[in-house]
């Protein structure tokens, strides 16, 4: 069993308002080293934003494009073209020159960032759709319906022999779907609002509600192995890193929890703190 500290840094939300913007920069040299790509949010499932590209010492601004409709989704690159969706419901793709590449109107309001696998487009819709667009054709390859308008992205992960995406809704449900043809899997139920995106990492996933629980899910079961409540709410997503989870709220409250009871878990994780994270108060 993997062992898994639940570390709980929490800071104030801000909102943004305003045009969707994107920008290009290069210092004139090229980026070195790793994969390109950032397919989904935060760059991979595990949702840590990592990534070993060397990007310019001093970037400069090539181009910058700016669309008519505000956005709240994070941007995604595949081959070179960057999508990202707006709250119209418009899909967009601007290539590295900053040339528009790719237009789908969903015609129904969008606020998650796309996930791309293999030619496929994932998006969650306001509506309560989770569908299927072909990159290639803007086909769409199927819908499934839930409950709720589904704010976040949809992770990645193997189920046996097949792929399949997961992404929480309003209505409560941690979904696990078959990613080609859009099949539920499994299914979690939480009971309450899941706003941000599930962290998923050697067969479970990590998502934080609105009733203020982090629960840890069994992606092939669908099953719950275990849960902390944080006290407050769990909007965004969290993030899985080196055997320990790390997860935003809404109040100035921070400190640890180990999900392995066992395991020292205030002292392990306090040799990873910064002197102020330390100011803060931890919990067994």
């Amino acid at each position: 069993m993997m062992k898994l500290f639940l570390c709980i840094a929490t800071v104030f939300a801000a909102g943004l308002t305003g045009l969707a913007g994107l920008s290009g920069c290069s210092n004139g040299s090229s980026m070195s080293g790793g994969n390109r790509d950032w397919p989904l949010f935060r760059g991979n499932p595990a949702l840590d934003g990592t990534s070993d590209v060397r990007l310019p010492r001093a970037p400069v601004l090539l181009w910058s494009y700016k669309s008519d409709s505000p956005s709240l989704s994070s941007p995604v690159v595949v081959g070179g073209t960057t999508y990202w969706s707006d709250r119209r419901g418009r899909i967009r793709g601007i290539d590295a020159e900053g040339m528009e590449v790719f237009d789908l109107d969903l015609d129904t309001a969008v606020d998650a960032a796309p996930t791309i696998a293999d030619g496929v487009m994932y998006i969650g819709r306001v509506d309560g759709f989770m569908s299927a667009v072909s990159l290639t054709d803007r086909r769409r390859i199927w819908d499934y319906e839930t409950m709720g308008q589904i704010s976040a992205p949809a992770g990645i992960t193997d189920f046996e022999d097949r792929r399949a995406i997961v992404f929480g809704s309003y209505d409560g449900t941690l979904y696990c779907l078959d990613a080609l043809t859009g099949e539920k899997i499994t299914g979690f139920d939480s009971g309450y609002y899941l706003n941000g995106a599930a962290a998923i990492g050697e067969g479970m996933a990590v998502v934080g509600g609105c009733d203020t629980w982090l629960r840890v899910v069994d992606t092939r079961t669908g099953v719950q192995t275990d849960s902390l409540m944080l006290d407050n709410y769990i909007p965004a997503s969290p993030a899985l890193s080196g055997g320990y989870c790390y997860s935003l709220g809404l109040n100035l409250y921070c400190g640890s929890h180990c999900v392995q009871r066992s395991l020292p878990c205030v002292e392990a994780v306090e040799s990873l703190l910064t002197e102020a994270e330390r100011s803060c108060r931890c919990r067994r």
